[in-house]
């Protein structure tokens, strides 16, 4: 019977429209992810090793909680990984020094500045289009989407008003989009802000720009929730940030873990690993160093990373 069906899918729809479950599934396997250093983030909330080659991304939160500097530790991996990086700078915002502290080799970043959605879809469609077979893994980011308006905006009077104009352009483009990723084994990073809902009484007041496009059609979302500033000797010195999953396809969902963020050398991999485990109450709570790190992630069954170079 299932020889039977499978026989007329096949025959009408052409020889790729179906495959029997025992076969595998190929298009919808994640064969490929790129490893960010940060233990935590790579194999307990990605829970795959990193991130997700050939699926979307996305990053949101209220501002200043780090978004932007794990973009920059994300493209600096890609190029670690051999694969091409790309930002789409729309808030032309790009600052050269503090990628470096990140590890990006500016030599092989693109940075594009696109003025609307647009312009940063057609740029992320070109540039999939544009690498060559066999090149990867490849990182596209696009920081931010909440700063990048239509066309329609910036052509027409301010008082006109484009209600559902940008999730319209988000909805068509992210499709494409999505579709380059699988085949130029590329991971889509899409950097997003957050708005208050009027009169929202109960439930979480906090939405993000541009429709329900990105939140669909991204495989994991990670929402910022909380930080805290750590005081140095002469004034804050680094943030803990809680970093929280609000959706994905890769694990287990509505995990939560803290990131720190040293302002001077980057993202701690060491304290955000140890501060897991004594969470997890696999390590003690006063553990510290680098042997309690090695010990921290034989428990959770986590490789020991090697120092980025």
């Amino acid at each position: 019977m299932v020889d039977n069906v499978m026989d007329k899918l096949l025959a009408k729809h052409g020889a790729h429209s179906a495959v029997k479950l025992d076969e595998g599934i190929a298009d919808s396997e994640i064969k490929e992810s790129i490893p960010t250093g940060i233990a935590v983030l790579d194999h307990y909330l990605c829970a795959i090793g990193g991130l997700p080659v050939g699926r979307i991304v996305e990053l949101y939160s209220e501002e200043a909680m780090g978004k932007s500097s794990l973009v920059y530790h994300f493209l600096g991996c890609a190029q670690r990984e051999g694969g091409r990086s790309v930002l789409l700078d729309s808030e032309q915002s790009f600052d050269r020094e503090r990628a470096a502290v990140f590890g990006v080799d500016p030599a092989k970043l693109i940075v594009c500045q696109p003025s609307t959605i647009e312009d940063a879809l057609g740029m992320a469609e070109t540039v999939l289009t544009a690498i060559e077979p066999g090149v990867g893994p490849n990182l596209i980011a696009w920081d931010s989407l909440a700063a990048s308006p239509p066309q329609a905006e910036l052509t027409d009077d301010m008082d006109k008003e484009h209600p559902g104009k940008r999730a319209i352009l988000i909805n068509k483009g992210v499709r494409k989009v999505l579709k380059l990723c699988v085949q130029k084994r590329a991971c889509f990073v899409v950097v997003n802000q957050v708005r208050f809902k009027i009169g929202v009484m109960f439930g979480d007041p906090m939405t993000t720009p541009g429709g329900q496009a990105i939140k669909h059609a991204a495989s994991l979302r990670l929402k910022f929730t909380g930080r805290k500033l750590v005081e140095g000797e002469d004034g804050p010195d680094a943030m803990d940030v809680k970093v929280a999953v609000a959706k994905t396809r890769l694990s287990v969902p509505a995990r939560w873990a803290m990131l720190r963020l040293d302002f001077a050398a980057g993202w701690n991999d060491e304290w955000s690993t140890l501060t897991h485990g004594k969470e997890q109450g696999v390590i003690p709570a006063r553990a510290h160093g680098k042997k309690a790190h090695a010990d921290a992630c034989a428990a959770l069954g986590w490789p020991v990373l090697k120092e980025t170079p």
